[in-house]
């Protein structure tokens, strides 16, 4: 477990740290970054594959889906943006539900101009030694060109 919880903290770096002192001012509220996450939950607990797929941007704004306990979404694979709709279908097939027990969010005024999310949720999954207590981050945009998101990363936590 401590190697995936390497691998998510090196994703996490990715994300930009704090924001710069200039630059674009985001273009929604708290609020709502916060509705797009709790959207993609219950699109993921309903197993809404279409919807799910509708709500990640496309490349090359899509930065990364990771899971640690699902082995292409810890690989190269979760860079790559077109297997995101097997990945939705394969965690509905096996019942997965995610239940947020945190969320905050975060303007980045970064070169990605972005809300960071960090969030806590339980995960519970028919495949053995999935379900559980689960931490991460991710980038979504929000405002007038519509809402999307661009990153998420999820490991379990120890």
């Amino acid at each position: 477990m401590r190697k995936w919880g390497a691998a998510l903290a090196a994703l996490f770096v990715a994300l930009p740290g704090p924001a710069p002192a200039q630059g674009p001012e985001a273009p929604c509220r708290p609020a709502e970054a916060r509705a797009i996450v709790r959207g993609f939950v219950e699109a993921f607990n309903r197993g809404d594959v279409d919807y799910l797929d509708r709500m990640w941007a496309e490349e090359p704004d899509f930065f990364w889906f990771f899971d640690s306990a699902d082995p292409l979404r810890r690989s190269e694979l979760s860079e790559d943006r077109i297997t995101l709709p097997h990945y939705f279908r394969a965690r509905a097939l096996l019942g997965d539900q995610l239940h947020l027990r945190s969320l905050s969010v975060r303007w980045q005024r970064g070169w990605h101009a972005a809300w960071g999310v960090a969030f806590e949720l339980h995960r519970v999954s028919e495949q053995p030694d999935v379900s559980g207590r689960y931490h991460g981050k991710g980038a979504l945009t929000c405002g007038d060109e519509g809402q999307l998101l661009h990153a998420w990363a999820m490991g379990r936590s120890a």
